[in-house]
């Protein structure tokens, strides 16, 4: 399974083999099909958002393997997965011919980008579309006229989702509700936050947005550009690297299936280098790719070692401390991101400000962080009682190494 993944249990690697079209690996352990608990798959594949897929190899190589009611389930979701996946494509449409009829220039950003063909049934979450930054106001404008709704991302505050003028100096995204369903737009102004969020230097690739507009297309079906296939796997690389990364145990197993399907549809390798050179990017993309073949198994492109190439010796360094953070498809290991989280600052940080901002954040997380980890306990980051969990950090970590001592799993 790799050198760095940790003891895995037989549902972890059922899903990695399907995962990777090992299909002798998932025969061998759907022998025993009394040793696979099927709520923890569907656990991890849902975690995970490749369920979908994972329940359709399940499905198109050993339905005779499985019971008649595991099969009415999976099917069940499947079915359920490409109608969601319908009126998400219908709500990109309408967004995109609408902001297109009305003159702007709109470019699809990951989601459907990665798989327009819709090879295999992807779970999404809301539709990401890349716009002028000096035409967001009128965007705005168009959008609410429109009846979209704007509703803010999570790391705002009541009064922030009130002020999106307030916002234009660091966001990069709006979110607005569509007029008739539950759909969420996010228009996008540039790749990444410039700052509040991303604390890495990105400055080189965000001051150039037209490096990721380099051989788009036009789609008739959705009304909107396509990126190239280059900086499409640039963006899903960045995403894997800093958003659903292993340092922050956010890790997610649908970008190696969606960096399959990039790389399965052939990736000109001296244009790729070039954006991922120009764009300051080679440390994200070579880890990236790195991770997708520790996980995947497979060989990487020729093109890699070029890539390899660009990178100092503080990032191989910094990139092989990443790629350790791996341990399982529930956690990354503690100790190897505190590592990371105390070297990154230093190697591929920001400003100084935003360097030291990283560190102190190993210490004293924002409050955001904070509300998603005692949510469940009522805890919001507006109210003053978000200070009140600071004093309950340490007992957790404490509660978290003693189950760790002492085996105690939560149960399934």
């Amino acid at each position: 399974m790799g050198y760095y993944w940790g003891r895995l249990g037989r549902e972890e690697r059922l899903i990695l083999a399907l995962l990777n079209e090992d299909y002798i690996e998932a025969e061998s352990l759907l022998a025993n099909l009394e040793l696979i608990s099927f709520p923890v798959v569907f656990d991890l594949g849902g975690y995970h958002r490749i369920l979908p897929l994972i329940l359709k190899r399940l499905l198109d190589h050993f339905t005779p393997l499985l019971s008649e009611d595991f099969l009415h389930v999976a099917r069940f979701l499947i079915l359920q997965q490409m109608t969601a996946n319908k009126l998400h494509r219908q709500e990109l449409l309408n967004t995109s011919k609408l902001l297109t009829e009305a003159g702007f220039e709109v470019m699809l950003m990951k989601g459907i980008s990665y798989d327009p063909e819709e090879t295999y049934p992807r779970t999404y979450g809301d539709v990401d579309l890349l716009v002028e930054e000096n035409k967001i106001r009128e965007i705005v404008a168009c959008l609410e006229e429109a009846g979209y709704e704007y509703q803010g991302s999570f790391i705002l505050s009541r009064e922030e989702k009130k002020d999106i003028e307030g916002q234009l100096h660091w966001n990069n995204q709006y979110q607005f509700k569509c007029p008739k369903s539950t759909q969420v737009i996010e228009v996008h102004i540039n790749l990444f936050e410039r700052d509040r969020i991303r604390l890495e230097n990105l400055k080189a690739l965000l001051d150039r947005p037209e490096l990721f507009k380099e051989k788009r297309s036009w789609n008739e079906e959705l009304s909107c550009y396509l990126p190239g296939t280059e900086a499409t796997l640039m963006l899903l690389c960045l995403q894997c690297s800093l958003k659903r990364a292993l340092y922050n145990n956010t890790f997610l197993l649908r970008h190696m299936a969606d960096a399959a399907i990039l790389l399965e549809r052939g990736v000109d390798g001296d244009g790729f280098l070039r954006l991922c050179r120009e764009g300051e990017v080679c440390y994200h993309a070579c880890f990236s790719l790195r991770l997708y073949g520790n996980i995947s198994g497979r060989a990487l492109p020729e093109w890699m070692e070029k890539l390899e190439k660009e990178l100092t010796l503080h990032e191989r360094f910094l990139m092989k401390k990443h790629l350790k953070c791996l341990k399982n498809l529930r956690n990354s290991r503690v100790l190897r991101r505190w590592q990371y989280n105390h070297l990154a600052p230093f190697i591929i940080g920001g400003t100084l400000r935003q360097r030291l901002k990283w560190l102190w954040h190993n210490y004293v997380p924002t409050r955001v962080q904070q509300e998603n980890r005692y949510y469940k306990f009522g805890f919001r980051k507006e109210s003053p009682l978000i200070f009140l969990t600071y004093f309950l950090n340490p007992f957790q970590t404490a509660w978290r190494c003693f189950k760790k001592v002492f085996g105690i799993k939560r149960p399934e």
